[in-house]
């Protein structure tokens, strides 16, 4: 053990969600953008995505919504060959009301094991979160940095890992195309589905990638 180092009992994350989303969302829009005409990434707001002026652009459209939370890998000491992504219960319930609206949701994480490893093209891992099976408590799991295998067995909730033609593949056969104003409810309804209300410091926020072939 080196200069400075402390063996941790429990993993801890060495990202924000934020950060994580840098890479996320072009590794995302990349797997899309051969198949759409338009991948339109979207960290919505009523006041800005949502607003009359934004829907301009967008009436003469009819959309698709994915959506995404990111998972900030964790580590017991850094440079390992492993990270644990957790998946908190709260998500499960969102991916529920998300497949009401007609909208898919992914969790994606990004496989680096220790930030200097980290760049906006780095690996990514993507996982969707199905609506069937019940309740979900909190659950975490293992992937390999290297190929993003998972070291242990997932919960029945969890699809993946996902090729990029299986998220276009998830996109067109469990997604309804919709009107922007649809489409900006919908993705409102998503964002306030948490139980932690936001204003208190809870909640997780999604981002949204928007397709269309017009």
């Amino acid at each position: 053990m080196g200069f400075g180092e402390k063996m941790r009992t429990e993993p801890t994350g060495f990202m924000s969600e934020h950060t994580a989303e840098y890479a996320l969302v072009r590794d995302l829009s990349c797997a899309l953008r051969p198949h759409f005409q338009r991948v339109i990434p979207i960290f919505y707001w009523v006041t800005r995505e949502g607003s009359w002026i934004a829907g301009q652009s967008m009436a003469h459209l009819r959309v698709r919504i994915l959506g995404a939370y990111a998972r900030r890998p964790k580590i017991y000491r850094a440079n390992e060959g492993s990270v644990l992504v957790k998946v908190n219960g709260e998500l499960f319930v969102a991916a529920r009301t998300a497949s009401a609206l007609g909208i898919p949701i992914l969790i994606g994480v990004p496989l680096v094991s220790g930030l200097a490893d980290f760049s906006v093209d780095c690996a990514c891992c993507w996982f969707r979160l199905t609506p069937e099976f019940g309740e979900q408590e909190d659950y975490t799991f293992g992937l390999l940095v290297g190929n993003g295998t998972p070291t242990t067995m997932l919960c029945p909730q969890l699809r993946g890992p996902l090729r990029p033609l299986d998220t276009v593949d998830l996109l067109v056969s469990h997604s309804r195309a919709m009107r922007w104003d649809e489409a900006a409810a919908a993705m409102r309804t998503i964002r306030s589905s948490s139980p932690v209300p936001m204003h208190f410091g809870g909640g997780y926020r999604p981002f949204f990638v928007a397709v269309s072939d017009a």
